[in-house]
């Protein structure tokens, strides 16, 4: 049968076949070559092609399944074939040799190869590298690539959105153009999630500490220990991201200068960051215990600390005990928003806390970013020691609190 295919047209033959029991071909008259084969049971696109000239014999290779793609992208993926068939090129042997070579490959080795081509030393890439990596894909690692289905795909997202629709929002952002990256090289005909819609974005947050927080969490990060005493607290006092201060080094710091610089390697939008050290943050970091390691935080010598997620934890039930009614949910990225929120009542300019935070959105985007740039380091410096000097003030507040009191008194 020769006739444009369309949605229409090949719904029409489906339920012929499936009355019919038997199997219907379609040519497109638009498109010489590209054709659809129909079943009761699917659609399965093709292209058909002669290498050889006259005497070559016919070639007829699939290119996807109507479902998982729509007439259009098969039309245009047809069409990019017969570009590479005009050149001499036999798509179907080339396709059938490169999944020969990849037969056998696992999720984790694809992975692995992606980065190897791909990653680069920023906070991205590690981003990326975490992700595919990590636990909640580990049902793949093993599998055979050709195997992963879009079900299984949207099932661990889904899991994932049960803890954390922020988590499952990123990694969805890893998972798709991995894939994308995978089907013109022929380990895959389509992409699981080409036509799967992302998780929905995660409503901006806006929780801060209050003063009563902020008292209970710095009493109870005392009875953390090294190194999650020091981290939370200066994660406070900076407003830095945590795993910037996590993976703080000696090497980047000049005591003298009271100054912590960040490579562009080290921070989310990979740009060089300069953090000023106030008073509170380099006593501090004085009082850490020796250690020969340029890892400020490290507990072994080698990388930064991990067990953040129990460490938290401890840290809630610690400030309950303090705290004289119920602790609202909180997570770490908070910290950051009360600080700068914190400078913010004290009339801090806008430019200025983004500059501390190194945002280049907002106040700083657009023209300004391009334009501007003035670091405003004097203003940064002071609005820092003002923040410490507050946080210093609302602890030092609590000395006679009764609740505090009693808090110490069980510890």
């Amino acid at each position: 049968m020769r006739k444009k295919i369309t949605k229409t047209a090949l719904d029409d033959l489906q339920r012929q076949a499936g009355t019919e029991k038997k199997i219907v071909f379609i040519y497109d008259t638009a498109l010489r070559g590209f054709g659809a084969r129909v079943t009761k049971s699917g659609v399965a696109f093709f292209v058909e092609y002669r290498i050889g000239g006259r005497r070559g014999r016919n070639r007829r290779m699939t290119i996807g399944r109507f479902g998982e793609m729509t007439v259009e992208d098969a039309r245009r993926k047809a069409q990019r074939c017969k570009v590479e068939i005009a050149d001499g090129i036999d798509v179907l042997q080339q396709r059938d040799a490169s999944r020969a070579r990849m037969a056998g490959e696992r999720f984790d080795e694809v992975v692995e190869r992606y980065l190897a081509l791909n990653a680069k030393d920023t906070y991205y890439w590690r981003e990326v590298r975490r992700l595919l990596t990590s636990a909640d894909l580990a049902m793949l690692k093993k599998c055979p690539f050709e195997t992963i289905v879009t079900h299984e795909l949207i099932a661990i997202v889904d899991r994932v959105a049960q803890r954390s629709p922020a988590t499952a929002r990123v990694l969805f952002a890893a998972l798709r153009p991995f894939f994308t990256w995978c089907v013109p090289r022929g380990l895959i005909a389509v992409s699981p999630l080409a036509d799967v819609r992302g998780p929905a974005p995660v409503r901006a947050r806006d929780r801060l500490l209050s003063d009563a927080e902020i008292r209970a969490f710095w009493l109870a990060t005392e009875q953390l220990g090294f190194p999650f005493q020091s981290i939370f607290k200066m994660l406070l006092l900076t407003g830095q991201r945590r795993a910037e201060v996590a993976g703080l080094r000696w090497s980047e710091m000049d005591i003298a200068d009271a100054t912590w610089a960040l490579a562009g390697a080290r921070t989310k939008n990979s740009l060089p960051h300069v953090v000023d050290l106030s008073p509170h943050a380099l006593k501090l970091l004085k009082a850490l215990p020796a250690s020969d390691a340029d890892l400020v935080f490290s507990t072994n010598g080698r990388t930064p600390p991990s067990g953040f997620s129990k460490a938290k934890a401890r840290l809630d039930a610690l400030m309950r005990d303090a705290l004289p009614g119920d602790l609202p949910l909180w997570r770490t990225h908070d910290l950051r928003r009360t600080a700068s929120s914190g400078m913010a009542a004290d009339g801090v300019p806008p430019h200025v806390i983004e500059r501390i935070l190194n945002h280049l959105s907002g106040a700083q985007g657009g023209l300004v970013g391009v334009y501007q740039r003035h670091d405003y380091r004097a203003e940064r410096r002071q609005a820092l020691n003002d923040w410490a000097d507050r946080v210093d003030g609302i602890v030092s507040a609590a000395a006679g609190d009764a609740n505090v009191v009693a808090f110490k008194a069980r510890r």
